[in-house]
């Protein structure tokens, strides 16, 4: 509503008809947004659950392969911190 007065006001729309057109417009909008979007449950029903990251990667990752974990407690380097910006 806020954003459609300040455009009206920016087109030098008269002050006394901005609350109809206001009005107008919001329906306008209304009906047209109701093509452009899906209903939230639909969505839901159709969308595909996201796994998490670690998840997939165990599920995808290729079967004999050994994967080092570092141990938390050692003091490893900060990775490119010796490289100079150029």
């Amino acid at each position: 509503r806020v954003l459609v007065k300040r455009i009206l006001r920016k087109h030098g729309y008269p002050p006394d008809k901005q609350e109809k057109a206001t009005h107008t417009v919001l329906e306008q909008a209304e009906v047209l947004s109701a093509g452009w979007a899906a209903p939230a449950d639909a969505w839901d029903n159709k969308a595909n659950p996201r796994k998490p990251l670690g998840r997939w990667l165990v599920e995808n990752m290729p079967r004999g392969v050994e994967l080092e974990v570092p141990d938390r407690r050692s003091t490893r380097g900060v990775p490119f911190s010796d490289e100079d910006d150029e």
